[in-house]
């Protein structure tokens, strides 16, 4: 689509979509849970880590500082914990791309979204 312009933004999440809810967005790539009644395609599901530098791997998780998504740890010299809920089931947060149905009709949004999803699989 040679005629077609893309114009990407980034913001938090939370405020992409309210661009989209409000129409100034055709799609929007988040991170996390949001309530969206329209499309919605998972794209990834990351862990979230524990990090700690290696002066403090003793020190004991309920005074630990921070988690962050193991996205942010590419390099991160220190240690790293995926974290867990008391039955087993890993902590990850999750990236959408979200989109308006109407809007996905349009051969050239129809691409992209495509385009994003073959993208994300590994």
């Amino acid at each position: 689509y040679p005629d077609v312009t893309l114009k990407v933004s980034t913001d938090h999440s939370r405020d992409c979509i309210k661009k989209l809810q409000d129409g100034k967005f055709h799609l929007a790539i988040v991170r996390g849970e949001y309530d969206w009644d329209e499309g919605k395609i998972l794209l990834e599901r990351e862990p979230v880590c524990l990090i700690r530098s290696r002066e403090n791997a003793d020190v004991p998780l309920n005074e630990m500082r921070y988690i962050v998504p193991e996205i942010c740890l590419n390099y991160f010299d220190g240690i790293s914990e995926p974290l867990f809920f008391a039955d087993g089931t890993p902590l990850s947060r999750s990236t959408y791309l979200l989109y308006r149905k109407r809007e996905s009709e349009l051969p050239q949004v129809r691409e992209f979204i495509r385009m994003v999803c073959t993208m994300s699989k590994h």
